[in-house]
């Protein structure tokens, strides 16, 4: 059974005469006196010796206040002042001008009038009147049954239990009924009034609680509606002045005791000394009382600056060891309220004795019904906060850290205050608001490493232990309690938005609580990778980037480092971080894919002169994934081609090269040109096995027999093949041939810049020669680059394409081709072991093609030009084919003439033939008609 206690309010100084009664409507109080004068005061403040005071009004005739009755659904007061009933305005206490009843002795409820439905009694000098009141405040009659003179009445639901002079009675007024009980107690009308007994009576749920008895012994008698006994008998050491039961509790208040006895058993539990001045009156009104050590513990104070509470914490306190009357007694000089006796110090006490299970176990009893034990819900509120916040520190120093983060987070303990006790990440905690007991406890406890070493100290397996295996147990014991502080802050950090203890969104607290959790994933073995952990704190702690990056940067946290800047939008940050990585300057195992993930990045970033600076690196890194981002920004509309050839045009790299490429406007062909052909030039000029391949490729060709393709064909083929060549090489040679066979016209300057820039590789390059000397109007040197390579077929392709813009491109090649002839064969060259088995070229192959050239272009040599170019050395048997042809070209034009001739003749023929036969046959008409 719950224990009570008597706690002493001072009266208000505004109240001159003897209380007699108190009602609480909503924040304040109303006190009625002896004198007909209403009080009003202010109790939100909370204070247990002052009440604020506000306005006071005294009734008209004066009387004694007897009671004070709230009618809410009709926002009136009901007094019962005198022989009288009135109405008063409860809020400013001014006076309804009716009286409602008058020769009233004696009002009694059933229970608050919260509705008209409720009905309540008032006993007069000759009936008890059932009345209730209407919303508009008009008080209605229900049933009235006429009575004697009664000294005591108690109602319930209809029934009325009285104490006259010389007999308790119970009345059924719906039936309309009267059942006599037993006598009152009497005295002796001579003795002191101290002794007087006057008739007592309680209500208990369906049943009244009777007296009888003397001033030196009562026993008391519990009945239900129909008189019978329900209960054993109750008994008194004295006779009650005053009874009262609630919650299966009687309270009976005799000369100078507080009897408490429990009506189940009928066991007294408690007696409390009650010194109180003169009679009291009896008031079962809920008033707030405190106790001063409960408030003091519970006193939010800064956690290291000696500043006195301000005042709304104060408050706070108070409300938070704010328990309530069960009932006042009014004295002339003091107030008793008799409350729940408050059990936080006992339970703090059992706590700091390790008696957790029992806390707990009185904890949940309290939360579950706080009414029970006279406290707010917010009472119960702050109270186990504080006590769980009592029991985490316990299991500190138990080293029970599992059992600790349970009330770490049912008690909200502030990180701050929590992180005090880990030196190493220990911060200024001169903000921090705590309970003043638990900040009494905090300074009692030992920091990390002590209480862990100082709980080990008491282990018996760990004083049995060999040095190694202490080592191991005390970093266990650390590593778990690291854990611990790390779930808790997560935790915490996942409150965010919510407030503090204090109810102060203090957002510099979760910048502490997201630093210091940085810290703890590099400092904690985690049984199991918390990368996704760290990663959400990295993406929503915006305010922690630079802190962040210390410490990512310090363990070589690259990756993450990457994925902090990305998901914070520092795009600069992102690039200089890929770039230390690819260029080595920094660790690259934590992010494999360094050059992945700058082309991603360079593919979304803004154009700007950051983008250019870092895609003109990247190309000089990787020039096709590099030509690869500019040709996928340029055709999703975001980059302008322009853009790109300025920014590059100058760079030596090939990323410009294979954007051009990938894009085909003919509007940089050209430039295209030009950038391809320096660049293998270059590749030609530093690398000998690019030059080494070249010689070859031009040398084997060279030694083919005449059957081979054109050097284009060849090349092309070649090139794709090679191994000697890396792709970009390949790339530009092939685009370089490719442009210069599709390219019509070129400055003659810029193709000659391009010709003085082959000098030295002339000789590697023949066909790149041979259209550029074409793009200039020099056949004849174009012809001969064809020739010295022995492409025939491509040479007698430009003459007949080009003979009629130069008509000595057949002279040209005829001297190229004697030239050949004249000339010993190259040395065999191959190119790779595929051209083993290749038939090679030989001399007579070459006088034969020049026999067969000429006797298929014979109509465009005559004999002057063969007899310019015939010497002595040329044999003969080169022009026989040349000359057949002729001279069959010769007869056939002979031949041709003489058909024509005869078909001329034929035609001739029948042309007079079909004349004649047209105008015989006219003739004949005619003479058809005459006749």
């Amino acid at each position: 059974m719950k224990q009570f206690a008597l706690q002493s309010l001072s009266i208000p100084s505004e109240i001159k005469s003897k209380a007699t009664c108190i009602v609480t409507i909503g924040d304040f109080i109303i006190v009625g006196d002896n004198q007909g004068t209403l009080y009003q005061f202010d109790v939100s403040v909370q204070s247990n010796t002052d009440y604020a005071f506000l306005q006071k009004k005294t009734l008209k005739p004066a009387a004694c206040v007897h009671s004070l009755t709230n009618v809410p659904y009709a926002k009136l007061l009901l007094v019962h002042y005198g022989t009288w009933l009135t109405y008063v305005n409860p809020y400013t206490l001014a006076r309804k001008n009716v009286f409602l009843m008058d020769q009233v002795k004696q009002l009694a409820f059933d229970k608050p009038l919260s509705s008209p439905a409720t009905m309540f009694l008032a006993i007069t000098e000759t009936q008890l009147k059932e009345l209730y009141i209407q919303k508009d405040g008009i008080l209605r009659k229900h049933k009235e049954f006429p009575s004697g003179d009664v000294i005591q009445a108690s109602y319930r639901k209809g029934i009325v239990c009285l104490a006259g002079k010389e007999m308790y009675t119970l009345i059924d007024l719906q039936a309309e009924t009267s059942l006599p009980l037993f006598p009152t107690p009497m005295c002796n009308p001579e003795s002191k009034l101290e002794d007087f007994c006057e008739p007592l009576i309680a209500k208990y749920h369906d049943e009244f609680l009777l007296i009888a008895g003397s001033a030196d012994a009562a026993i008391g008698m519990f009945i239900d509606k129909t008189g019978s006994v329900t209960r054993n008998t109750v008994l008194f050491q004295e006779y009650p002045k005053t009874l009262y039961v609630n919650d299966g509790i009687v309270f009976a208040f005799g000369k100078s005791k507080l009897h408490i006895i429990n009506v189940h058993d009928q066991e007294q539990e408690q007696v409390l000394d009650c010194n109180i001045s003169n009679y009291p009156y009896f008031c079962p009104v809920k008033l707030p009382v405190f106790d001063p050590i409960d408030v003091d513990k519970l006193t939010f104070v800064y956690a290291l600056v000696d500043f006195p509470p301000a005042y709304e914490d104060a408050v706070l306190a108070k409300r938070a060891a704010c328990s309530y009357s069960f009932f006042v007694l009014l004295g002339s000089s003091d107030w008793l309220a008799v409350h729940v006796q408050s059990p936080f110090l006992f339970l703090q006490d059992s706590i700091l004795k390790g008696e957790v299970d029992s806390t707990l176990k009185q904890l949940r009893k309290r939360a579950q019904n706080p009414s029970k034990y006279g406290l707010s819900n917010e009472t119960i509120f702050q109270q186990t906060l504080y006590l769980e916040q009592l029991i985490a520190l316990h299991y500190w120093k138990e080293n029970l850290f599992e059992d600790m983060l349970k009330y770490l987070k049912s008690s909200k303990m502030d990180p701050l205050l929590l992180l005090s006790l880990f030196p190493r990440y220990r911060v200024a905690t001169d903000t921090v608001i705590v309970y003043k007991g638990i900040l009494e406890q905090i300074r009692s406890v030992p920091p990390f490493d002590e209480c862990i070493i100082e709980h080990l100290k008491h282990n018996e397996l760990y004083k049995e232990a060999d040095d190694a295996t202490k080592s191991q147990i005390l970093n266990l014991s650390k590593e778990n309690a690291l854990i611990m502080l790390h779930r808790y802050l997560s935790w915490f950090r996942g409150q965010k938005g919510y407030g503090s203890l204090s109810g102060k969104n203090d957002q510099e607290k979760f910048k502490i609580v997201e630093k210091t959790l940085l810290h703890l994933y590099f400092d904690v073995q985690f049984s199991s990778d918390r990368t996704d952990d760290l990663k959400e704190l990295l993406r929503t702690a915006t305010d922690l980037t630079d802190e962040a990056r210390r410490v990512l940067e310090s363990h070589h946290e690259y990756g993450l480092l990457v994925y902090m800047y990305k998901v914070t939008h520092n795009t600069e940050g992102v690039l200089v971080t890929l770039k230390k990585i690819i260029s080595g300057e920094c660790d690259s195992t934590t992010v494999p894919d360094a050059v992945l993930q700058l082309y991603d990045e360079l593919l979304h970033t803004k154009v700007s002169p950051l983008f250019w600076r870092y895609a003109t690196w990247f190309a000089q890194r990787d020039p096709s994934l590099a030509s690869d981002v500019l040709v996928a920004r340029t055709k999703e509309g975001n980059l302008d081609a322009d853009d790109v050839v300025r920014n590059f045009v100058n760079e030596d790299g090939p990323v410009l090269i294979l954007f051009l490429k990938y894009i085909n406007n003919p509007v940089y062909s050209n430039l295209c040109i030009q950038l391809c052909l320096q660049y293998v030039i270059r590749c030609i000029e530093n690398d000998n096995t690019i030059s080494t391949f070249f010689r070859k490729l031009v040398g084997s060709y060279r030694c083919l027999g005449l059957k081979k393709p054109s050097f284009e064909q060849y090349i092309e083929e070649k090139v794709s093949q090679s191994e000697a060549l890396d792709s970009i090489v390949k790339i530009a040679y092939l685009q370089l041939v490719h442009l210069l066979s599709e390219t019509k016209s070129m400055e003659d300057s810029k193709a000659m810049q391009l010709i003085e820039c082959m000098t030295k590789v002339k000789s590697l390059l023949p066909h790149v020669s041979a259209h550029l000397y074409h793009l200039v109007g020099d056949h004849q040197q174009a012809l001969h680059e064809m020739l010295q390579l022995f492409d025939f077929k491509t040479a007698n392709k430009y003459c007949l394409d080009n003979y009629q813009r130069e008509e000595k491109c057949w002279e040209w090649m005829l001297q190229g081709l004697l030239e050949c002839n004249s000339t010993p064969l190259p040395e065999r060259v191959l190119l790779d072991e595929t051209e083993e088995d290749v038939s090679q070229l030989e001399l007579q192959e070459v006088a034969e093609y020049i026999s067969h050239f000429l006797a298929r272009n014979f109509i465009h040599y005559d004999f002057s030009m063969i007899l310019k170019h015939f010497s002595g050395d040329s044999p003969l048997c080169l022009f026989t084919e040349y000359f057949k042809a002729l001279q069959r070209h010769q007869a056939m034009r002979a031949y041709k003439s003489e058909i024509r001739l005869n078909l001329q003749k034929g035609l001739w023929r029948q042309t007079r033939d079909l004349l004649t036969a047209l105008t015989e046959r006219k003739e004949d008409k005619d003479v058809k008609i005459h006749d």
